[in-house]
């Protein structure tokens, strides 16, 4: 709604999905994507991700405040799949500060070893490692997976605004880049069919390159660009 209300004042709407283009002015409004740093536009230009066929890497962002239940069924999920023998699963589970000791615990009670982490600063680097990425669908988050081009489970937060996480992952999941669970249904079981679905490296490859066709590596270009215009200035070219 404080979006919907400030857009009467301003001269530019910038949105990251093409759906958003309905809550706003046409006239105004521009798809640039949502701006994220130049270290995740490199990455992007690294090319594809090279995966041993007997590996298999899974990154899951709790957020900075602990998703609850990402941290509750997951590790429980991932040894009943690590259990299958199919492939050797490599965990980095981030869970926020609240959250960290008992996902700890967790994975432990169910021997696996995990890389448990409360905050993860350099997420590009584990970003190039994922070949699953399971996490919250804030914009800056799908930004980020849709620029360097990861395959996702998406849980989006039940309580954002206007449902808007659901809305954001329900663009990727249509577009064949993501799979979306609602946090409601989010449980063990399900949760290890899912993922035991996504072993094969195929069907993530094709997940990525969808999610790559999203990205908006520009999006900080297409915002300066218009703020130019605007002020009826030139770019400058020696930044």
């Amino acid at each position: 709604m404080t979006n919907k209300v400030l857009s009467y004042f301003a001269h530019r709407v910038f949105i990251t999905f093409e759906k958003s283009k309905t809550y706003f002015n046409e006239q105004k409004t521009v798809l640039s994507g949502n701006p994220i740093q130049n270290k995740f536009i490199s990455v992007r230009l690294d090319g594809t991700k090279d995966t041993k066929s007997n590996e298999f890497n899974i990154l899951i962002l709790g957020g900075s405040q602990g998703a609850r239940n990402l941290n509750e069924f997951i590790p429980e999920s991932l040894s009943r799949i690590a259990a299958d023998g199919q492939k050797n699963i490599n965990i980095v589970h981030q869970t926020g500060d609240s959250q960290y000791e008992s996902v700890l615990r967790s994975y432990s009670k169910h021997n696996l070893n995990a890389q448990v982490l409360k905050f993860i600063s350099n997420i590009d680097d584990y970003y190039i490692d994922a070949d699953l990425v399971v996490a919250r669908s804030g914009a800056g988050t799908l930004a980020e997976i849709c620029c360097i081009g990861r395959a996702s489970v998406l849980v989006p937060f039940p309580y954002a605004t206007h449902n808007h996480q659901y809305h954001n992952a329900k663009v990727l999941e249509e577009n064949g880049a993501a799979v979306l669970i609602e946090d409601k249904d989010l449980e063990v079981q399900m949760f290890s069919s899912l993922v035991m679905d996504l072993l094969d490296h195929n069907k993530l490859k094709i997940m990525a390159q969808k999610a790559k066709e999203l990205g908006k590596p520009d999006a900080s270009n297409v915002v300066i660009e218009n703020i130019y215009e605007l002020l009826n200035l030139q770019p400058c070219t020696d930044v």
